[in-house]
């Protein structure tokens, strides 16, 4: 459900109605794909959940991303693709429309989602995880790199 919230507000360009929740799905996230040793990932079962925690994060990088944050945009339209892969969550209708969430990685950056749908069509499922470990981990760094950069200013 956070993940629906998330999204929702995103739509809304409404983020910061959910700041706490937005601030904890990157971690929710990661714990969700990596599993844990007392709960490994099960490869089928997670999946919807998995891809909608990437939708969420997704429009919260879309969002950015219309705020002018080059990074956060193509980061996003990667997640979009991604959350397709995992076959996302779709029950909470129009908000978690599939054509929706396509639109809104078209708009912010039509060629890396194109890419990326491309990069990631041919995973199998046990890469998707990886994948989209890689992703976070990457959005984490550039996170890491321009919280360091307004610090310093």
């Amino acid at each position: 459900m956070r993940a629906v919230v998330v999204v929702a507000h995103a739509q809304h360009r409404r983020l910061d109605r959910v700041e706490p929740l937005v601030r904890e799905l990157p971690e929710h996230a990661r714990a969700v794909l990596a599993g844990s040793p007392d709960r490994p990932p099960a490869p089928f079962v997670d999946f919807p959940v998995c891809g909608a925690l990437l939708l969420a994060l997704a429009m919260v990088d879309l969002d950015r991303g219309r705020a002018g944050d080059e990074h956060a945009a193509r980061s996003g339209v990667r997640l979009v693709a991604l959350a397709e892969r995992f076959q996302y969550l779709r029950n909470f209708q129009p908000t978690m429309s599939a054509e929706r969430a396509r639109e809104a990685a078209r708009h912010a950056a039509g060629p890396a989602y194109a890419d990326a749908v491309s990069a990631y069509a041919g995973l199998t499922p046990g890469e998707l995880r990886p994948a989209a470990l890689a992703v976070l981990a990457d959005r984490q760094a550039a996170g890491s790199r321009l919280n360091s950069a307004f610090a310093q200013t």
